[in-house]
């Protein structure tokens, strides 16, 4: 008489075959383990990108797929250097007006909420030192649009413009003393590539 059920080594309980994984160990070619109990036993491999925030298991900090950590300690290192970062990142939205120094007669007019994270970027991509003409607070990124708008004329790609006359008019109106604030509390090494020039160098430039 073929064997109809086997109980199962976790829970003890007498169950169907189809209760059971196929397995090619045993002679019955089914798992010596229930389905409910593999399910129950096995470990959650993707619990972090499954947890939910509100999840008991679940912390703020583990959720969304942080990383997997050797120590307590260099979790506590990790997280102090995310909250670091989101300071530095969070301190409002600005238009950034930049050139390059071999080329500034082409401007850049771009929103950020991190100018100093934007123009590593910047450097990252480019063997030429930048210039920072202005930073401007703005209250969302739909200043930037509407600037781009108003100097559409002028665009060469992107949001890159042609500093005709008004541009530098309205770049020079601008205070400075934003995007010397901002420079100030770039590192050392940025610092000798990132430069806010004077308006009387920067009409020297364009000449």
């Amino acid at each position: 008489m073929p064997l109809l059920g086997k109980r199962c080594s976790k829970c003890n309980a007498l169950k169907g075959l189809h209760h059971f994984h196929n397995s090619i160990k045993n002679q019955d070619s089914k798992g010596n383990t229930c389905k409910s109990c593999v399910r129950d036993f096995r470990p959650n491999k993707r619990k972090n990108s499954l947890a939910k925030p509100d999840h008991p298991s679940c912390s703020a900090k583990n959720f969304a797929g942080s990383p997997a950590f050797k120590s307590k300690k260099a979790e506590e290192a990790y997280w102090r250097e995310k909250e670091r970062q989101n300071k530095n990142t969070n301190k409002g939205s600005f238009v950034y007006y930049c050139a390059w120094a071999d080329r500034p007669n082409a401007v850049k007019i771009g929103f950020t909420t991190n100018v100093l994270e934007r123009m590593k970027a910047f450097l990252t991509g480019s063997p030429s030192d930048l210039w920072l003409l202005a930073v401007q607070p703005v209250n969302g990124f739909e200043e930037e649009y509407a600037l781009h708008n108003r100097f559409e004329e002028y665009k060469i790609r992107g949001e890159w413009f042609h500093l005709k006359a008004d541009l530098f008019s309205y770049i020079a109106s601008l205070d400075q003393t934003v995007a010397i604030e901002q420079f100030r509390e770039f590192p050392e090494h940025y610092q000798s590539s990132i430069y806010v020039p004077s308006l009387s160098s920067f009409i020297e430039a364009n000449l």
